[in-house]
């Protein structure tokens, strides 16, 4: 399958159909590396052709401000870097089987981190 944002223009759902399409081939050759070493063709994942070296491997940190469980629930929600920075924020709100979040500007990302103290927890 060709990659459908070289040729301009691809729908959202194009983009999704080609995400899925790389997934299920990666999951393909994980699974080729695996039945290698279980046959004894190789000794470890770097000697398959079919091995991906990563090129790295983080993690993050999810914060979640809860102001309200009950009724309608709501709150914030910070995604928080390995050297304990914030990299983006979200306000939710859900009620009786909704959810929706909604993106904080860079200002009230700031506001909001400096008035929960979030860069101490």
């Amino acid at each position: 399958m060709d990659n459908p944002n070289h040729k301009g223009g691809a729908s959202k759902e194009d983009l999704q159909k080609y995400a899925q399409f790389r997934k299920d081939d990666e999951i393909k050759d994980i699974k080729k590396v695996r039945k290698e070493m279980d046959d004894g063709k190789i000794d470890s994942d770097n000697d398959s052709e079919n091995y991906r070296e990563p090129l790295g491997v983080s993690t993050k940190k999810r914060i979640t401000v809860e102001l309200s469980t009950g009724g309608d629930a709501d709150g914030f929600k910070f995604i928080v870097d390995n050297n304990g920075d914030v990299e983006s924020g979200v306000y939710y709100w859900a009620d009786w089987g909704c959810y929706e979040e909604v993106e904080l500007s860079p200002k009230e990302l700031d506001l909001v981190v400096d008035y929960y103290v979030i860069y101490e927890w």
